[in-house]
Protein backbone atom coordinates (compact mmCIF):
# COMPACT_ATOMS: atom_id res chain seq x y z
CA UNK A 1 0.00 0.00 0.00
CA UNK A 2 1.30 3.46 -0.86
CA UNK A 3 0.02 6.36 1.23
CA UNK A 4 0.55 10.09 0.96
CA UNK A 5 2.77 12.12 3.24
CA UNK A 6 0.35 14.98 3.85
CA UNK A 7 0.92 18.25 5.64
CA UNK A 8 -0.94 16.79 8.62
CA UNK A 9 1.59 13.95 8.68
CA UNK A 10 4.52 16.34 8.91
CA UNK A 11 2.79 18.31 11.67
CA UNK A 12 2.22 15.13 13.69
CA UNK A 13 5.79 13.99 12.98
CA UNK A 14 6.95 17.21 14.63
CA UNK A 15 5.06 16.14 17.79
CA UNK A 16 7.22 13.01 17.92
CA UNK A 17 10.36 15.03 18.55
CA UNK A 18 12.02 15.06 21.98
CA UNK A 19 9.86 18.07 22.93
CA UNK A 20 6.93 15.69 23.42
CA UNK A 21 6.72 14.41 27.02
CA UNK A 22 6.32 10.70 26.20
CA UNK A 23 9.10 10.85 23.65
CA UNK A 24 11.26 12.80 26.10
CA UNK A 25 10.96 9.92 28.55
CA UNK A 26 12.40 7.56 25.95
CA UNK A 27 15.23 9.98 25.20
CA UNK A 28 16.12 10.20 28.89
CA UNK A 29 16.14 6.40 29.07
CA UNK A 30 18.51 6.33 26.10
CA UNK A 31 15.82 4.83 23.83
CA UNK A 32 14.73 7.64 21.50
CA UNK A 33 12.35 6.86 18.64
CA UNK A 34 14.46 6.67 15.47
CA UNK A 35 13.51 9.34 12.95
CA UNK A 36 12.29 6.84 10.36
CA UNK A 37 10.07 5.11 12.95
CA UNK A 38 8.62 8.48 13.93
CA UNK A 39 7.75 9.07 10.28
CA UNK A 40 6.17 5.62 10.03
CA UNK A 41 4.13 6.35 13.17
CA UNK A 42 3.02 9.72 11.80
CA UNK A 43 1.89 8.27 8.46
CA UNK A 44 0.08 5.37 10.16
CA UNK A 45 -1.68 7.64 12.65
CA UNK A 46 -2.84 10.18 10.06
CA UNK A 47 -4.13 7.42 7.75
CA UNK A 48 -5.61 5.43 10.67
CA UNK A 49 -3.44 2.39 9.93
CA UNK A 50 -2.08 -0.23 12.31
CA UNK A 51 1.67 -0.63 12.79
CA UNK A 52 2.72 -4.26 13.14
CA UNK A 53 5.98 -4.26 15.09
CA UNK A 54 7.92 -5.62 18.03
CA UNK A 55 9.47 -2.19 18.73
CA UNK A 56 8.07 -0.96 22.04
CA UNK A 57 8.75 2.71 21.35
CA UNK A 58 5.70 2.81 19.06
CA UNK A 59 3.52 2.22 22.14
CA UNK A 60 4.13 5.75 23.46
CA UNK A 61 2.66 7.36 20.33
CA UNK A 62 -0.77 8.56 21.39
CA UNK A 63 -3.60 7.42 19.16
CA UNK A 64 -1.45 4.98 17.15
CA UNK A 65 -2.79 1.47 16.58
CA UNK A 66 0.04 -0.97 17.31
CA UNK A 67 0.01 -4.76 17.17
CA UNK A 68 2.66 -7.35 17.92
CA UNK A 69 1.91 -10.80 16.49
CA UNK A 70 4.84 -12.53 18.17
Amino acid sequence: MIVSYWKETSLFFRELTPLNTAVQGLVYQGKPIPSIDAQIAAVARIHNLTVLTTDEHFNVVEGLNVENWL
